[in-house]
């Protein structure tokens, strides 16, 4: 096994692909053809399923492994979610969007919130997930983004878009984010993310 072979075959393992595309001739032609170096890596979106080649821009075996996983969050328990107070709807969003982050946000912006770099920007104290009004943040988690200056640094990764998420599982990560690692921001309800989501 040659190793560009081998390291296809271990970005398969790291992102839970199940093999390596069968048909990857003229991705790879094209691939090489634009970026003059073949495909470093096969990835696998977490929302079409799709697969795709990684970045050139960085070594992927210095940038987090994005692991694809379904996000473990029991949309029974939002049952009845409007008859809740405030303190325990706030209680159930943190809970279940911490499961959100950790299958689907940790690799890129950490288990600490501080982000990867010039790769992913901090959580900590950004003011997309602590400003008052958290359209930009649910917008952002919807949709994605992509080279986005922050605070004066330029970020080079590339956000995936998490419209594929319910709103429940949306708004319990952005509130999740906005209670965590001395954020205090409040918390963000479903039909906030269900409005987003329409514009």
């Amino acid at each position: 096994m040659n190793a560009h072979r081998a390291l296809l075959s271990l970005a398969v393992l790291l992102t839970a692909c199940d093999a390596i595309p069968e048909d990857t001739k003229f991705v790879q032609a094209r691939y090489q053809g634009y970026y003059s170096q073949p495909c470093p890596a096969w990835l696998k979106s977490p929302v079409s399923g799709r697969m795709y080649c990684s970045s050139p821009h960085k070594r992927y075996d210095t940038t987090p492994a994005y692991v694809a996983a379904k996000p473990v969050v029991n949309e029974d328990a939002f049952a009845g979610f409007e008859a809740k107070t405030a303190d325990e709807q706030k209680a159930l969003l943190i809970a279940e969007g911490e499961k959100v982050y950790t299958n689907n946000c940790v690799a890129c912006h950490q288990a600490n919130g501080t982000g990867s770099g010039t790769s992913f920007p901090p959580l900590v104290a950004s003011p997309a997930v602590t400003d008052a009004a958290a359209e930009t943040q649910v917008a952002t988690i919807l949709k994605g983004l992509s080279g986005k200056e922050i605070g004066g640094v330029m970020y080079t990764g590339a956000m995936t878009p998490f419209g594929g998420l319910s709103d429940s599982q949306i708004a319990s990560v952005a509130t999740y984010e906005r209670n965590s690692w001395g954020n205090d921001a409040g918390v963000v309800l479903p039909a906030l993310v269900a409005d987003v989501r329409k514009r």
